[in-house]
């Protein structure tokens, strides 16, 4: 399978590792063709497609099968699995799956860009939090 391009809250490992289950090797690379915008009134992002855009995230590599469901079910409806390429710092593109917003869902986009920051993290570390105590797991 693909791998995955991050560049909103998965960019937070130990979120990310909770979904996948896994310890997982990441690099940065970069997704043109999308700008990553915040979504209104939240602490997260969602990218869309924008000619002469610019996304930096991480690629992440040997995801297991059964990681997607739940990445799925993280990401939720607003975001729709697409398949894209993504240029790596050496030079090389690879295709990788990532999380575009939903047309339908676009007027909850704010027309600011969107940068990973101390706020970003706190979110995703409360949602880390939720996620494994529904599951009765301390982290």
């Amino acid at each position: 399978m693909q791998p995955l391009f991050c560049y909103g809250t998965l960019m937070y490992r130990p979120l990310l590792e909770f979904l996948t289950a896994q310890n997982l090797l990441s690099q940065e690379a970069c997704l043109a063709g999308y700008r990553c915008l915040g979504v209104k009134r939240e602490d997260y992002p969602a990218i869309e497609a924008c000619e002469g855009g610019l996304v930096k995230g991480l690629l992440v590599r040997s995801i297991p099968p059964a990681a997607w469901q739940r990445l799925d079910r993280y990401e939720g409806e607003m975001y729709r699995r697409t398949s894209v390429q993504v240029q790596l710092a050496c030079g090389d593109s690879e295709d990788a799956w990532t999380y575009v917003i939903r047309p339908r869902y676009s007027a909850r986009l704010a027309r600011r860009e969107w940068q990973y920051c101390s706020r970003a993290e706190a979110y995703a570390k409360t949602q880390l939090e939720v996620m494994a105590g529904a599951v009765g797991e301390k982290r």
